[in-house]
């Protein structure tokens, strides 16, 4: 699963929204994830390499980086089951302080599990935009947002309804987090 292509969904899946958010409602969430397991087919232990193979039979090898602690630990055999998951929220609101002092945020964080037993690690990321919309097609359905660097959007609304609630001048607080979660199951030794 590459990231580029969960970001184009998730750009998508705005570009589907935002109508909505511009609803009495004033706010509208969405959540997904996505888990998958692998079992460990070989290992290059020297070069730090994994051979993961999943139901279908399909394999690949992935690198391993140092950041891995448990790598003396991997062998054939040993389930790695990861989830992905994303959360987007848009806000017709007015922004904060701090929103307004920080119209675009991006936090990165990650940890692991340091129990040796249950080894496991997550890292993600959250990104918080204020937006502005700079023009509105009522008769189309469409707004164009801008964000602080001045980059524009122009998304497509699916309910006239909503779309009367779209005004030049109205701000959008687009919120989206995105966060891979990832763990060994070390199957036990072989008697």
């Amino acid at each position: 699963m590459k990231t580029a292509s969960i970001k184009l969904l998730a750009a998508a899946f705005i570009i589907g929204l935002m109508p909505t958010a511009f609803a009495k409602t004033i706010s509208k969430e969405f959540a997904e994830s996505v888990t998958v397991e692998r079992t460990v087919v070989a290992v290059k232990k020297a070069e730090r390499l994994a051979t993961l193979r999943d139901d279908a039979g399909n394999t690949r090898t992935v690198s391993v980086g140092e950041a891995f602690q448990n790598w003396d630990r991997v062998r054939v055999g040993d389930k790695v089951k990861a989830t992905y998951a994303i959360y987007i929220r848009g806000e017709l609101r007015k922004p904060t302080k701090e929103e307004k002092a920080n119209p675009l945020v991006i936090e990165v964080s990650g940890g692991r599990n340091e129990n040796p037993n249950d080894p496991a690690a997550s890292i993600g990321d959250k990104i918080t935009v204020v937006t502005k919309v700079v023009a509105v097609d009522k008769d189309n359905m469409t707004a164009t947002l801008e964000g602080p660097n001045g980059m524009q959007l122009t998304i497509q609304g699916d309910n006239p309804k909503n779309a009367k609630h779209v005004k030049v001048g109205n701000t959008v607080i687009i919120t989206y987090q995105e966060r891979l979660f990832m763990s060994l199951e070390v199957m036990p030794p072989k008697q």
